[in-house]
Order: C-alpha cells, then sequence, then structure tokens
C-alpha cells in the first residue's frame, strides 16, 4: 500500500484459499491500511475516482473501466472495507487523503461498495462526508449480494453509469427503503 506520494507505506495478504481462521493478515509495526487508499497514488491529478472496498474489487473495476474509453480516466481506489476512516487531527486518515486530492484535482467519487444492506448503508454515510468536503459523491448499485469482481465488466460499467449523485432526500428514500432489503 503505497500514499499518495508513492511511498510504500504498509501491505496486507488475504487467504485466497478458504483455508486459514485469518482472512487477512497485516504486518506488526506497520500502519494499518485503514487510513490509506489502495491505488491512490494512481489518483493525485485525476477529476474522477470510483471507492472500493478492497485489491480484488479494485483490479477487477481497472480491467472493466479501461474497457470503456470513455472512463479510462477513472481511478479505482480501495478502502479496505465498507467504511471510509475520518477524525484523525493530523488528517492521517482517508479523508484527508481525499481533501489532498481535491486539492490536486480530484473532483468526484462514485463509492461502489458490495450490493448488501450494510454496504449501501456505510456508503450514504461516506458520500455524506466526502460531500462535506466539497466533492460530488455518487452511489452505484451492483446486483444484489456481488461484488465489483463477481459480476461482469459490463455490469460494474452499468452499475458506475447509473451512480446516483447523492443527496439527502436520496439517503432518506434508502435508508428507509434499501434496495437490498426489499428483496
Amino acid at each position: 500500500v503505497f500514499d499518495l506520494d508513492g511511498k510504500l507505506m504498509t501491505f496486507q495478504g488475504r487467504d485466497v484459499t478458504g483455508e486459514s481462521d485469518t482472512k487477512y493478515l497485516f504486518p506488526k509495526l506497520l500502519p494499518g491500511t485503514g487510513r490509506y487508499l489502495y491505488n491512490g497514488h494512481n489518483a493525485v491529478g485525476k477529476k474522477r475516482a470510483v471507492l472500493l472496498e478492497g485489491f480484488f474489487d479494485v483490479a477487477a473495476t481497472k480491467r472493466a473501466l479501461d474497457e470503456d474509453v470513455a472512463l479510462r480516466g477513472v481511478v479505482p481506489l480501495g478502502s479496505f472495507g465498507k467504511h471510509l476512516s475520518y477524525g484523525s487531527l493530523d488528517g492521517n486518515d482517508q479523508l484527508g487523503r481525499f481533501l489532498e486530492l481535491k486539492r490536486n484535482g480530484l473532483l468526484e467519487v462514485t463509492i461502489m461498495w458490495d450490493g448488501e444492506p450494510r454496504a449501501l448503508s456505510a456508503a450514504l454515510q461516506a458520500a455524506e462526508t466526502l460531500r462535506k468536503v466539497g466533492l460530488i459523491a455518487k452511489i452505484a448499485l451492483l446486483p444484489p449480494d456481488r461484488d465489483p469482481n463477481e459480476v461482469l465488466p459490463e455490469v460494474v460499467r452499468e452499475a458506475f453509469y447509473k451512480a446516483e449523485p447523492y443527496t439527502s432526500q436520496l439517503a432518506v428514500k434508502w435508508r428507509l427503503r434499501n434496495p437490498y432489503s426489499c428483496r
């Protein structure tokens, strides 16, 4: 995991076999990944980004976006889960990194977390936080119970294109009737 200036800050491992009791592994004595934006160093100077949960979602979304020439300027970022870290007094958190990206030209962030009720609730909270600091925030809905790395590239692109701009009205609507809970 690199910081926005391209400096290696930490790393994380993940069990892809399903055999380990621990799904994620983190190094001791290095900072946690939750204060960084995975792939953030590639978003410096870009106008649009899509915020995903983890590495596999970032990789799948990068491939999906690259298949559409109009989307090649959109940078996929990973938040390392369904949250956006903020509140550090020195800005050493994900919101601080978004503020730095904004100073370098970022205008819009589309949140595309997993297609589940908890992820949408968390996305609404993150979108509100990003909007409060002056970024345009949108929320993209994936099919129920699917991650970006579990659907075809055209599904990822369609979700991105259909993303709804965050508004207080949208938040109330989706909190009262979460599209993922209404099956």
